[in-house]
């Protein structure tokens, strides 16, 4: 799998597509924040309009209010934006096999977001505890040989998040083993959330690395990515040295449309090459990985693999009704 050829097949269907993908990407991304722009602002008004103290108008009721709504809003769009982002994979999938693509390509997959849902929480927790399996071991012998080094970290509420992230890193690694879950869920509807993953845990057997390297390549996208949905709210209110309801309204609303803007010009092209690196899987048979691959044993239940043939590769992995179109990867 060359990684240049993946990312030229990647533009060569951006470019065939019968709809612009950038104007198919600018409303995906603009459903995707339209409720966190609603719920910020109307959290914005309630929160600078009312006194949220226990002593202040309408006593500990308005309070308890307040806070009851903060957590049903902010739960319902974390499970709704877990959903969302998921359904674009299935529309670079339809792009990079060179089919006709509308709006309705981010919807169809709605009729399985029981799935879809359940699926993206057995990644968080898989992701999770493999970067706790690093994460405890390298706090523990760092905290032995540098107890002092430790103390002053934790003392430091700006270091520590930095420190955290790197120790985790390997087990951000190890998500890729992941990576294709949605993908294989998406050409295989029948299938349970377990079953994609054990399919993805297969296919990734000897691509991890290369996976890893498209990634660092489109470096360009994420760091800029990152800027703007962590670092660019705190900038603006830095800059603005305001805590009033219209400099939250700001810090809000900028990043979001930046957002928009940026993932619009630049989205398609990283996610459809994610598509293509799939396609190119699925066309080279990957090397047989250890059949006795535990993992983590959490919320599986009986299940059954996905098919291989006698000698231990997947099959039926192309759908017949899904191969309109193959591109070849040197």
């Amino acid at each position: 799998m060359q990684i240049r050829s993946i990312k030229q097949a990647a533009r060569r269907s951006l470019q065939d597509s019968n709809r612009n993908p950038m104007a198919l990407t600018f409303l995906f991304v603009l459903c995707l924040n339209a409720p966190y722009l609603l719920y910020n602002t109307l959290d914005t008004v309630l929160f600078f309009g009312m006194d949220t103290s226990p002593t202040g108008i309408g006593g500990f009721n308005a309070y308890a209010a307040y806070l009851a709504f903060t957590t049903i809003m902010t739960a319902a769009i974390g499970v709704f934006a877990g959903i969302w982002q998921c359904c674009y994979q299935n529309y670079t999938l339809n792009v990079s096999r060179g089919k006709e693509v509308s709006f309705r390509d981010f919807t169809a997959p709605l009729r399985i977001a029981g799935k879809v849902f359940w699926l993206n929480l057995l990644i968080a927790l898989y992701t999770a505890l493999w970067a706790l399996a690093f994460y405890f071991p390298v706090t523990f012998i760092a905290s032995f040989f540098a107890s002092d080094l430790i103390i002053s970290l934790l003392q430091d509420p700006e270091a520590m998040p930095v420190i955290t992230a790197i120790i985790m890193i390997p087990g951000y690694l190890m998500a890729y083993r992941y990576r294709l879950s949605f993908l294989v869920l998406f050409d295989h509807e029948e299938w349970r959330a377990s079953e994609a993953i054990n399919c993805s845990k297969r296919l990734t057997y000897g691509y991890k690395r290369k996976l890893f390297c498209m990634d660092l390549s489109f470096f360009w996208y994420y760091i800029p990515l990152t800027a703007i949905t962590v670092f660019l709210p705190d900038l603006i209110l830095s800059l603005l040295g305001k805590d009033t309801a219209s400099a939250y309204l700001i810090a809000v609303t900028l990043p979001l449309v930046a957002e928009i803007i940026f993932c619009a010009l630049f989205q398609p092209q990283v996610k459809t090459a994610d598509a293509h690196a799939y396609n190119c899987i699925l066309q080279n048979a990957p090397v047989q990985p250890p059949l006795s691959d535990p993992g983590f044993p959490v919320f599986r239940g009986p299940q059954n693999e996905p098919p291989v043939n006698e000698q231990g590769y997947l099959t039926g992995l192309q759908d017949e009704t899904k191969d309109d179109q193959w591109h070849t990867y040197e």
